[in-house]
């Protein structure tokens, strides 16, 4: 699995380039936080969150091997 950082102003961004540059890739394997409630999708490949999201989940970061 893969995990991106970034601002929250990049990360739709971000999907869109994942996608546009790994067509092997579905949108359905990238799962993009919005909400910190949400919990890991195991069928996702790529996670993207922003900065602020991932200082609150780093417990949850730190389970999931990142």
């Amino acid at each position: 699995p893969l995990l991106i950082i970034t601002p929250a102003s990049l990360k739709f961004q971000w999907r869109d380039e994942i996608l546009k540059w790994l067509p092997t890739l579905r949108s359905s394997d990238i799962q993009l936080f919005k909400k910190g409630s949400e919990a890991f999708d195991q069928q996702c490949q790529v996670f993207i969150m922003s900065y602020t999201m991932a200082s609150k989940r780093h417990q949850d970061l730190g389970i999931k091997g990142f």
